[in-house]
């Protein structure tokens, strides 16, 4: 029976996993640029870990140039969509060998503003490398807020790679 139960929820974590994954592939328009990196619609704000993360923070995170903003999520989206297309770097073994598609980046911002657990999933160990590389020159930001707590969130953010 506790194995029976151990399995059922290793399925529905599995099942919420991907759903999430398949959400943030929906969320992204292609840009037509000689990199086409994505353009981030909506960053999902949904927690992977349930422990220690806040699933519905009341202010987020804010990137270094968005403290005056009026509508801080929103700038947080662009500075993400921005630091992702100056940091962006195609690996030439990718290229040559005509490795493309989405790479679902998930990270965690904790209350210090710092990016922690960083991992990428994506068709190729290439470009999740790749990913991994770009999140972790992320620059520390303000901490997500909940009734006025510092907290620690998880974010899920796609990456698109395509060779022109």
């Amino acid at each position: 029976m506790k194995n029976s139960l151990w399995f059922f929820l290793l399925a529905v974590n599995f099942l919420f996993t991907t759903n999430v994954l398949a959400q943030a592939s929906d969320n992204i328009n292609r840009s037509n640029g000689p990199s086409d990196v994505v353009e981030v619609k909506d960053v999902n704000w949904k927690p992977i870990i349930a422990d220690s993360i806040c699933e519905n923070p009341d202010v987020s995170p804010v990137m270094p140039g968005c403290e005056n903003a009026d509508d801080v999520k929103i700038c947080f989206q662009r500075s993400i969509m921005d630091f992702i297309i100056k940091n962006f770097k195609y690996p030439i073994s990718a290229i040559k060998s005509k490795e493309q598609g989405r790479v679902a980046v998930e990270f965690k911002i904790d209350i210090d503003g710092k990016v922690k657990q960083i991992q990428a999933f994506g068709p190729y160990k290439s470009l999740c490398e790749a990913s991994i590389k770009i999140f972790k020159k992320m620059p520390t930001v303000q901490p997500a807020l909940k009734n006025g707590e510092k907290v620690a969130i998880q974010l899920r953010i796609p990456v698109s790679y395509r060779v022109q």
